[in-house]
């Protein structure tokens, strides 16, 4: 749909939306009163429009936004993220504005995803914090998709400084940019900072420091899909069973590909990574699948399993049948993570196995 210069991305506030108001003018029976203009004076409920894109978007055509671009909400409303191939802010990447728009006392503000010297990098904002005040970003470049490049993976406040999670050289054997990526990070708790544990999905069988977890994946085949995590504690493989001397890969052998949650089994749809409650708020808890599909063909006819990886010790399946109950490997099906509860306790999935 193109929009005009200077012609806003709109968001719609509720009745009980957080745009704070005096005392008095709440008295009057709708606090968005003021705001009630225009395309907003039709709509019930005492609801309005509020500007959430600059003004003076200061381009001298139409500005273009189309299905490819991607936007996040804060939990509380109050920001608002936007991946578009349109110019909002002075220092775009080749593709357009990586930026997050905050309500502050004076309007709304914009600040790019674009960390100083990244401007010409291919930039995906991949993970946010729940106030968005975090983001986590892929770098590629060269910018191409489609060329084999250098990955980087960052985290940290909008626009930086960022923390470096992985840096992953060019010429890794199959590696294309859109296999090393950020998944997912814990949303943090009272005693626990948000985005202090890490999830990554990569195919750079290098990245673990030499010892046991190192070993493991060497033998891996060229180009499979692995989940790492990063915390204070380093860099460590999730998919795995036990710990230390006794460490080995989930399903060794036959895996072809881990995806953190992985809602669908359907190549579109993983290739954005996790789904809700992936990961615990406290970070303790990682959910993830393997023997996923890829490139939309089942892996050598091997079902997708849902795992549980708890505190780095100890691994679950999830999607095991009762006990008990004994399945041949033909006669279980894909499972389908769903979301699971902040604190890890509760998951949800379907499947066709009994």
């Amino acid at each position: 749909m193109k929009h005009p210069v200077g012609s806003p991305i709109l968001a719609s506030l509720a009745l009980a939306a957080t745009l704070t108001l005096p005392a008095t003018a709440q008295a009057g029976g709708c606090p968005n009163e003021a705001s009630r203009t225009g395309r907003s004076a039709s709509l019930p409920d005492c609801r309005a429009y509020e500007l959430v894109t600059p003004e003076d978007l200061g381009s001298s055509e139409a500005v273009t936004f189309t299905g490819s671009d991607r936007a996040a909400v804060a939990a509380d409303g109050e920001a608002v993220a936007l991946e578009t191939i349109s110019t909002l802010e002075p220092d775009p990447t080749p593709l357009g504005g990586r930026d997050v728009m905050s309500r502050t006392a004076h309007g709304w503000t914009i600040r790019s995803a674009v960390a100083p010297g990244y401007g010409g990098l291919f930039v995906d904002m991949r993970l946010f914090s729940p106030d968005l005040s975090l983001v986590g970003v892929d770098t590629r470049d060269p910018y191409n998709p489609f060329v084999e490049g250098e990955t980087t993976l960052d985290v940290g406040p909008v626009g930086g400084p960022y923390t470096r999670i992985a840096d992953i050289p060019a010429g890794t054997p199959e590696v294309r940019g859109a296999n090393n990526r950020l998944a997912g990070a814990n949303e943090g708790t009272e005693s626990v900072p948000a985005f202090s544990v890490v999830l990554f999905e990569s195919t750079d069988h290098e990245l673990l420091s030499p010892g046991r977890e190192r070993e493991l994946v060497e033998g891996a085949p060229a180009g499979e899909v692995e989940l790492y995590e990063s915390s204070d504690a380093g860099t460590r493989l999730v998919n795995v069973e036990g710990q230390g001397a006794s460490m080995k890969l989930v399903e060794e052998g036959v895996n072809c590909g881990v995806q953190l949650g992985a809602y669908s089994a359907t190549l579109s749809k993983v290739s954005t990574g996790g789904s809700i409650g992936a990961v615990s708020n406290d970070g303790s808890k990682v959910f993830f699948t393997t023997s996923v599909r890829k490139n939309n063909f089942e892996c050598e006819h091997q079902p997708s399993r849902l795992w549980m990886r708890v505190g780095g010790r100890e691994t679950v399946e999830v999607s095991a049948p009762e006990q008990g109950v004994t399945l041949e490997a033909s006669e279980r099906s894909e499972v389908f993570f769903k979301m699971a509860t902040a604190d890890g306790s509760k998951v949800f999935f379907e499947t066709a196995t009994p």
